[in-house]
């Protein structure tokens, strides 16, 4: 029974896949598969049920004006990913100017998420209450840029892992924890914030570079 267990994991895990996003070059009647079919919306990565295992990569030097909302879980030994490729400056994911909404929500129970080299930005004008928000200390943000702008209340809220990341720019907290929060915070550089970390959480493990 254990092996067979096995080898249906790793039958699941074969089927893992990468994607492609391209704001300029890309449509979302493409596959998705290859740099040549890739998506053009971030409104289209949410639509999409990933599996665990599967990449979602973003173009370099591009910029979206949408809210990014992974729409399902990775596991424990298999994360679900979005991050870059190609070359030039790391892709910008930019909150909308009015609403204070977030530029990424990992909520609604999402678990083993990770988002790593995208650059979360404030918007141009009013405010978000956070750029990005988390539900769990599975989810991970690492060599990301995320930068209030002065506009947003915190740059990072709610439980999560931080590692290697520029927490710049936040109005108020650069990371908040909230009562029920967990939160694990490793190298990480705050630069501007009025505070580097709110801290009401239940458990917070740091090692900063501040």
């Amino acid at each position: 029974m254990k092996r067979l267990i096995f080898i249906l994991f790793l039958a699941v895990e074969s089927l893992a896949a990468t994607y492609y996003v391209d704001a300029t070059g890309g449509a979302d009647g493409n596959a998705g598969t290859s740099t040549g079919t890739a998506w053009q919306t971030i409104a289209k990565v949410n639509s999409v049920s990933f599996v665990a295992g599967d990449s979602i990569l973003f173009k370099r030097g591009e910029t979206w004006a949408e809210k990014l909302i992974p729409p399902t879980s990775g596991n424990s030994g298999s994360f679900i990913t979005y991050a870059a490729y190609g070359s030039g400056a790391i892709p910008i994911i930019q909150a909308a100017a009015t609403g204070r909404p977030e530029a990424v929500s990992l909520g609604s129970g999402k678990t083993y998420n990770k988002i790593s080299y995208l650059h979360c930005k404030g918007g141009d004008t009013g405010s978000a209450s956070a750029l990005i928000e988390s539900d769990s200390i599975t989810n991970v943000i690492e060599n990301c840029t995320v930068d209030g702008l002065g506009l947003s209340d915190s740059c990072i809220s709610g439980s999560s892992t931080v590692r290697y990341c520029l927490i710049q720019n936040a109005r108020d907290d650069g990371y908040t924890l909230h009562t029920t929060d967990s939160g694990l915070v490793e190298n990480c550089t705050f630069y501007g914030n009025r505070d580097a970390i709110n801290n009401s959480g239940t458990d917070m493990t740091l090692t900063v570079n501040d």
